[in-house]
């Protein structure tokens, strides 16, 4: 099974994740622990009007990378699913590379901006 132990941690602005997964909560929890798969960092429903809200999640994926004796896992992807649409953002061959639903958008974001797809 997974052991995670959450303790109080200084107030932070954001969530984050870092290491062989660190996880920091908007709820002021830490989370420790050595495990391969997707962590969810955020998640919520943006409202758009009074009647209308799109959901948003952001997680972070964690595999043992590059593969190392102690087994040790790093986050390799962030993906942020806006309503039905994913984008996901990882690092290949040195370049930024951002999917939609599995379709790469772009291999080059030193320009400032991605360009985004409708559905």
């Amino acid at each position: 099974g997974l052991a995670m132990q959450a303790e109080s941690s200084s107030p932070v602005s954001g969530s984050l994740s870092f290491g062989d997964p660190h996880l920091n909560t908007f709820g002021n929890f830490s989370f420790e622990f050595h495990a391969v798969g997707e962590f969810v960092l955020a998640r919520a429903n943006i409202a758009l009007s009074s009647s209308y809200a799109i959901p948003l999640r952001v997680s972070v994926r964690y595999q043992v990378n590059p593969p190392n004796a102690f087994g040790a896992t790093s986050g390799t992807r962030v993906a942020v699913e806006i309503d039905s649409r994913v984008y996901e953002l990882y690092i290949l061959n040195g370049a930024i590379v951002v999917t939609q639903n599995d379709t790469t958008i772009t291999s080059d974001v030193a320009a400032g901006t991605i360009p985004l797809k409708s559905r």
